[in-house]
């Protein structure tokens, strides 16, 4: 009984997980569907704080990865 009560806690812990993870995905897609049209303009994504920022207006207060 024990062993299915933890099976059963890791598996509600790991749909968890899952559902976050697919909320991020969501969101994320969501972003590249909106920009759809502006690769051409130098829009891009930073990957560390996923913001969309113009290569030509990057300063230097900007974040460190961009």
């Amino acid at each position: 009984m024990d062993k299915m009560i933890d099976r059963l806690m890791l598996l509600e812990k790991n749909n968890r997980n899952l559902l976050s993870e697919k909320e991020k995905m969501k969101s994320r897609i969501s972003k590249l569907i909106s920009r759809k049209g502006k690769f051409d303009s130098g829009m891009k994504t930073c990957k560390i704080c996923a913001k969309e920022y113009n290569e030509k207006e990057n300063f230097n207060w900007s974040c460190r990865t961009h």
